[in-house]
């Protein structure tokens, strides 16, 4: 196996592991043992809990970025790219919510899962066209961040196999930013390079 076939399958099984006994309650060596993993490659590979979620958090943008954004509008962008997300997301689905449910009893985990959230959004408005630089580019992080943690809450709550629920929040709070657009991600936000279309940065009327 190459490391990435061995870090998938330390995931998977820590993410069962999750699903099955909660996130507090199973270890690495745990997770290492049931994959039939050498427990050396497993610290080399996974020195600490957190760092199975940056893998996630690396796996989900990998396919929240898979495509580009060659025609679509930006609006329509971010819906497909934090959709694509959530599919991932989707994948462990148990094992996830098993984590999100004791973020609020870990501040630490809860801070730098925020910040590794925060520095998605930027690679994600970055490929939707959105000038991430300066004030105004923290804002429009941030407000991207809002948009995926409110999206997130329904997620967890929806049972729906096709993730409708999810699809409409998201869509409502992308549609919401819109509306406020200048001030959260408006059309200061825009790269200045892109003037095909400039004056816009969430189309919501389309």
């Amino acid at each position: 196996m190459d490391y990435e076939e061995i870090d998938q399958k330390i995931f998977q099984t820590a993410m069962n592991l999750s699903a099955k006994k909660g996130w507090r309650n199973f270890t690495l060596i745990e997770a290492g043992k049931l994959a039939n993993i050498p427990l050396e490659t497993v610290r080399e590979r996974f020195p600490c809990k957190a760092a199975l979620l940056f893998y996630l958090n690396r796996i989900a943008d990998q396919s929240a970025l898979h495509e580009d954004n060659q025609q679509q509008q930006v609006s329509e962008y971010l819906f497909d790219s934090l959709m694509r997300r959530f599919d991932c997301f989707q994948l462990y689905r148990e094992g996830i919510i098993s984590v999100l449910r004791i973020l609020p009893f870990d501040p630490p985990l809860a801070f730098a899962l925020s910040l590794a959230s925060q520095n998605s959004m930027r690679w994600i408005a970055n490929a939707a066209g959105i000038n991430t630089l300066g004030v105004r580019g923290i804002i429009c992080i941030k407000g991207l961040a809002a948009i995926w943690a409110y999206s997130l809450k329904h997620w967890m709550k929806d049972q729906s196999a096709d993730l409708s629920a999810t699809m409409a929040a998201l869509d409502k709070s992308i549609k919401k930013a819109g509306n406020i657009a200048p001030y959260v991600v408006g059309k200061s936000c825009k790269n200045p390079s892109e003037n095909d279309h400039s004056s816009e940065v969430l189309s919501v009327n389309s």
